[in-house]
């Protein structure tokens, strides 16, 4: 994860793929529905997840959890949803 110039945290998208469960294709129909913002901070990226922006803001980041059904996403939902819990009490 790294902060922009305006404090925006940007999550790396290999690790919002892999942690969350996607594949390359259902993360590049995700981003499109969501209209996600990108941050690429090289101009040519040459990891494995080709053709994807290199980061996405924190906020579509959730965005995307919202729309997995990998049981990686079900359960990121479920640990959200008790951090919530927890901190209302």
């Amino acid at each position: 994860m790294i902060n922009d110039d305006n404090g925006i945290a940007w999550i790396n998208i290999e690790d919002a793929v892999r942690g969350l469960g996607f594949t390359q294709t259902r993360i590049k129909e995700y981003l499109t529905e969501i209209s996600a913002p990108t941050y690429q901070v090289q101009p040519e990226n040459d990891s494995i997840q080709e053709n994807l922006p290199e980061y996405i803001s924190e906020e579509k980041f959730y965005e995307l959890a919202l729309k997995g059904r990998s049981e990686k996403a079900k359960e990121f939902k479920k640990s959200v949803a008790r951090l919530g819990q927890d901190n209302a009490s």
